[in-house]
């Protein structure tokens, strides 16, 4: 029993004596690693070899065959080594047994053991391995730090730090950063609303960057006992707009409530302004039931910021609330949505072009956990995009890209390589916007010594592996620290949060610093009861462009938009022309209420996304597709066949504007590519089409609903449950049963479904998810849906005597190409043991 294994992928670094320790994989357990020895020449002598590493104090128990060898403590950043000699006798039976068990620290951990002889194996490839081994995990203590050589050492690192610090691009002598208790709440639902702060903060100004810096707070004193998010400078650099969390009093406990976590000891968030000299204070939204936060300034004055007051959840648990993109005039007034959110955007920041850049957390058909992308949008909501995803075509990680911003001057952005399950932080990222979905060199990792957080159980997706791997870590525990809030000065140099404290969430742990690309970190400020979040230059800064909005300025609230396809197969390649004869429009739905379970899986790992087909509209002859779609609706497209089944899916989804036109090149096309403007379509040369509703009618796929009934119609004559093999395979749906999960616990067995459900789903080809695991790239053309599904390969082949109609066998194909679910509202959901949570009960009441 081995434990299990961790790689830490490089040295860990001891902070006093800068020393380091070369062995970086461990087998750990919470309370003892056990190592077995069998065939052992009986009358042999015997020495153990273990080697112990670990990033902070420990101390193990050794014991062979119940024969106690003492302790081991292991100090914060080395590697102890210890021979020991065994009694005489230890292997009389011809086995050892070590035990490694916990006495002190996280937990037991090990990362070399051997057992020597003196009477050695004598294969010679054997004895190879066995030494190769042996100099892989060799140790060596390193040298003691003399008084001359810290000496030497401080003296290079003050000269290196002299040479930073009059780069010309620190041509500012002050920084506006937020002075906070960093939250504790290791899940990004959680750090990023006011309810979930703890009091003591202010928006605060440095003068002096050279380390005796001053230090002057601009909030007065009474609100020093609230919450702060992050704040924006405007271009002038004469205002900051900021969420604010007044103080609840008294404090009550964050936590599950009525509708989701809620009390705390603050109140929401609502967003403020005040001038740079501390004067002009005012409150610009009043939203009491909602968190408003994360305010940006537009560069024609407005402010978009996120805000929860749509009332919708987060699908994969409903106590968390979902955050969608709001614009307001600059005094507060015409607030209103741009976006329509299935799980969140947050962090907005604004383009040079001015486009607004932020993160989006959608479910379609993928796994939750890990599908926090960059996407833009136009500030009047039309234009949403991808910016820069499927980063896991060449990497492990990052879960996600938090507080994205523009190098300036450059298709670059510099962001967080967030964890899921922690306070946004992680290592400093760089992507290239211009690659969009490329490869490696569009994604670089700049502070490799912290490595991609909460990344180890998810699958290796990776098609290019020509890019340096990246060591995985745990989500909130680090020895070599955090990252949060880049901003960038340039293409190489950075102003950042950092901490050094191996708990992500540590209260005073974050500290200012300016970060290179080359591995220099230096500290700028760091407060001795206080962490430093969110650093600005305070300074005026370039304006980006005004984007002027494009929307039919009368346009009712429910005119629908006009999307526009120039050739499906650009992206299609290996699919022959004439393949792909429709588009099949489907919607995801938010969700707007509470379930029980509050995480449920819509099928048996379907996912988690409610969702629906509204119908499909034809493909012309030359790829090209024209045609209108609902506004303000969550549309995801599947390319079918002639037979409507599904040749490949869209995996994440797009809003319209009433009155929006938007275009797109082709079907998962190259980001690079574009549309080809000497060429008239044979869809633009008509009118747009509508689309056609499916026969079963538009709305959600509930398999109740729509699948059931062509079961009932050509199945259950023979699959009625009787003792025959034909009749065995039970079709009629009569029993209600508890759901199977695929993996994660938390999916089930929780919710009911029908026992014909379960007896159809070995025969689709579906995406199979639970929580970490499931495919996170877009499905490549006939991967996964009805088109290899063995069910309708048999039924087209013909099975007995079943003769489906056109419109049944269009029913089966949806349902397959939604993922084949089993639910597909949140009020249909139908708990195993049919109890309901009190809080539940009374908002249905």
């Amino acid at each position: 029993v081995r434990g299990e294994d961790w790689d830490y992928g490089s040295p860990m670094v001891r902070e006093g004596d800068f020393q380091t320790w070369p062995v970086t994989t461990i087998s750990f357990d919470s309370e003892v690693i056990v190592y077995r020895f069998d065939e052992l020449p009986s009358a042999a002598g015997y020495r153990l070899r273990t080697v112990c590493a670990s990033e902070s104090h420990r101390t193990m128990a050794v014991s062979v065959n119940g024969h106690d060898l003492g302790e081991i403590a292991v100090p914060p950043g080395l590697a102890i080594e210890q021979v020991a000699p065994l009694p005489e006798g230890i292997a009389a039976d011809g086995a050892v047994t070590i035990e490694i068990r916990y006495v002190a620290g996280a937990n037991a951990v090990v990362s070399a053991l051997e057992l020597w002889s003196d009477r050695p194996e004598t294969d010679p490839s054997r004895r190879e391995r066995l030494q190769a081994q042996y100099a892989r995990t060799k140790w060596t203590p390193p040298p003691s730090v003399t008084p001359e050589m810290r000496t030497l050492y401080t003296e290079a690192r003050w000269a290196v730090r002299d040479l930073l610090l009059s780069n010309p691009v620190l041509d500012f002598e002050e920084l506006l950063f937020v002075k906070r208790q960093w939250p504790l709440y290791n899940h990004q639902c959680s750090h990023r609303v006011g309810e979930a702060q703890t009091p003591g903060a202010n928006l605060s100004i440095l003068t002096g960057l050279n380390g005796d810096g001053v230090v002057r707070d601009l909030l007065p004193e009474d609100y020093a006992q609230g919450g702060i998010g992050r704040p924006d400078l405007s271009y002038d650099g004469q205002r900051i707009v900021f969420p604010y969390a007044q103080p609840r009093t008294p404090p009550t406990e964050y936590g599950y409530g009525r509708y989701a976590y809620r009390g705390g000891a603050c109140h929401m968030y609502d967003i403020y302004e005040i001038g740079v000299d501390g004067t002009g204070l005012r409150r610009l939204t009043h939203s009491l039931e909602s968190e408003d936060t994360e305010p940006t300034y537009l560069p024609d004055g407005r402010i978009v910021f996120t805000s929860s007051r749509d009332g919708q959840l987060v699908q994969c648990g409903d106590w968390a609330l979902v955050f969608g993109l709001h614009v307001m005039e600059a005094d507060g007034s015409d607030q209103r949505s741009i976006t329509v959110p299935q799980d969140s955007e947050f962090y907005p920041s604004l383009l040079d072009d001015g486009r607004i850049l932020y993160t989006r957390w959608d479910y379609v058909m993928k796994p939750y956990n890990v599908i926090q992308q960059l996407w833009s949008v136009n500030p009047d909501g039309t234009h949403s995009q991808l910016a820069y995803g499927h980063w896991y075509a060449f990497s492990r990680g990052p879960i996600a890209l938090f507080e994205a911003r523009q190098i300036p001057g450059s298709s670059w952005v510099a962001a967080v390589g967030a964890a899921h399950h922690n306070t946004g932080v992680g290592p400093i990222v760089l992507a290239d916007l211009d690659q969009n979905r490329g490869g490696p060199s569009g994604m670089v990792n700049i502070t490799p010594h912290v490595g991609y957080p909460e990344t180890p159980g998810m699958d290796d997706e990776r098609t290019d592996t020509s890019g340096p791997e990246i060591r995985l870590i745990g989500a909130t525990q680090n020895a070599s620290g955090w990252y949060a809030s880049p901003w960038p000065l340039s293409e190489r140099f950075f102003l950042v949060a950092y901490s050094f404290e191996p708990n992500n969430a540590a209260p005073h742990g974050y500290g200012l610093y300016l970060l290179d690309t080359y591995g220099n970190k230096e500290l700028l400020h760091r407060g001795d009861d206080y962490s430093v979040y969110a650093p600005i230059p305070l300074r005026p800064r370039p304006r980006p462009a005004t984007v002027a909005s494009v929307l039919p300025p009368d346009a009712a609230p429910d005119t629908p938009g006009r999307l526009y396809v120039e050739d499906v197969y650009q992206g299609l390649e290996g699919v022959p022309r004439g393949t792909v004869q429709w588009l099949r429009i489907n919607e995801t739905y938010p969700k707007m209420q509470h379930t029980w379970p509050a995480r449920s899986d819509v099928g048996v790992g379907s996912g988690w996304d409610m969702r629906g087909v509204l119908g499909v509209v034809p493909v012309e002859a030359d790829g090209s597709a024209y045609f209108e779609a609902p506004p303000n609706r969550m549309l995801f497209f599947q390319a079918l066949d002639g037979e409507f089944r599904e040749v490949r899916r869209m995996t994440n989804y797009m809003n319209l504007q009433p009155g929006e036109v938007r275009g797109c090149v082709g079907c998962h096309e190259s980001p690079q590519e574009a549309a080809v403007v000497n060429r008239l379509s044979t869809a633009l040369s008509q009118p747009p089409r509508l689309i056609d509703p499916p026969p079963w009618g538009a709305g959600p796929m509930e398999f109740e609903r729509v699948v059931q009934p062509v079961l009932d119609r050509h199945c259950i004559g023979c699959h009625d449950g009787g003792i025959e093999s034909d009749h065995a395979f039970d079709l009629r749906g009569l029993e209600r049963v508890a759901a199977p999960h695929e993996g994660d616990v938390d999916e089930g067995p929780q919710h009911v479904v029908s026992d014909s459900f379960l007896a159809l789903l070995p025969h689709v080809e579906y995406l199979k998810m639970d929580g970490y695991r499931g495919r996170k790239l877009p499905p490549e053309p006939y991967e996964t849906g009805s088109a290899v599904s063995p069910l309708m390969g048999m039924l087209r082949e013909g099975h007995h005597n079943v003769q489906l109609s056109e419109d049944d066998w269009r029913t089966l194909a949806a349902w397959i190409d939604s993922n084949a679910p089993y639910y597909g509202r949140d009020d249909a959901i139908e708990n195993v043991d049919g109890e309901v949570p009190p809080h539940v009960i009374a908002q249905h009441e």
